[in-house]
């Protein structure tokens, strides 16, 4: 970690390099000899760059809250517990002033809260959805990415070693999902395409437990039948047919 810090710090580069340039060249150097990744394969990079990342925001965040209230600068931490436990109003109008400023850190709960926004805005704009859908990585059935990867070496055998293997190069797996995803859309859903047209899409990645990647989103066609008013006809239509039926069997046990 330290070596990492102390690279992007040399003061006598040609060019100045940030930290999100830096970071992503890591992520695809590649040790020919030993045939590695050693940064993107390290068991605590990934973590180190998030937190590094995240960091770099909140205090940018910070930085910027400040000059714009120059009267909260004089408070300290042991004062902001107190007011915490007291639920002292200024504090309050303090946490509401500040979670604006959380928009712009990714996973924050203030992040989420603005890309539902965006996305219930969307849906007003544009129309509902036409259905949702979720993308998985089956890792052991795709030849293409294991291959990908490294064709030299031996394959693994047992799912287990699949796993391994996929975690130890996951920044080529997500990389090579994102475009079969990518590349999915436009068959089906593009403009180019001979499938049906998309009036818009939104979707977002996950990992699993075990590191695998998959997506969740939904899309809109652009000759959108009215699945969603179709849907709520069906759903009448069977809650009708079930009064009728319990109606039935009511006066079949009257008549009997």
């Amino acid at each position: 970690m330290w070596y990492w810090r102390c690279h992007l710090q040399i003061p006598n580069r040609e060019r100045k390099v940030s930290i999100n340039k830096a970071m992503k060249h890591y992520l695809k150097y590649y040790d020919p000899i030993r045939k590695v990744y050693p940064f993107a394969g390290h068991a605590r990079f990934l973590h180190y760059i998030q937190d590094l990342d995240e960091r770099a925001r909140i205090q940018s965040q910070c930085a910027i809250y400040l000059q714009k209230n120059e009267s909260d600068m004089h408070l300290t931490l042991q004062e902001l517990k107190e007011n915490c436990s007291t639920n002292d109003p200024r504090l309050v109008s303090i946490m509401n002033r500040m979670y604006r400023y959380g928009e712009n850190i990714l996973g924050s709960p203030a992040s989420f809260v603005r890309h539902k926004k965006k996305l219930l805005s969307l849906i007003e704009r544009k129309g509902s959805p036409s259905f949702w859908f979720t993308l998985s990585l089956p890792n052991w059935y795709w030849k293409a990415l294991q291959d990908l990867i490294d064709s030299d070496a031996p394959k693994p055998q047992s799912r287990q070693d699949w796993r391994k293997w996929f975690y130890d190069y996951q920044h080529i797996v997500d990389q090579h999902f994102l475009k079969r995803a990518e590349a999915f859309f436009d068959t089906f859903f593009g403009r180019d395409g001979e499938g049906m047209h998309r009036s818009w899409i939104w979707y977002r990645f996950d990992w699993q437990k075990r590191g695998n990647i998959h997506l969740h989103g939904m899309l809109r066609l652009e000759h959108d039948p009215g699945f969603l008013k179709l849907g709520d006809k069906v759903i009448r239509g069977r809650k009708a047919l079930h009064r009728l039926h319990m109606i039935r069997q009511s006066k079949l046990q009257y008549s009997s």
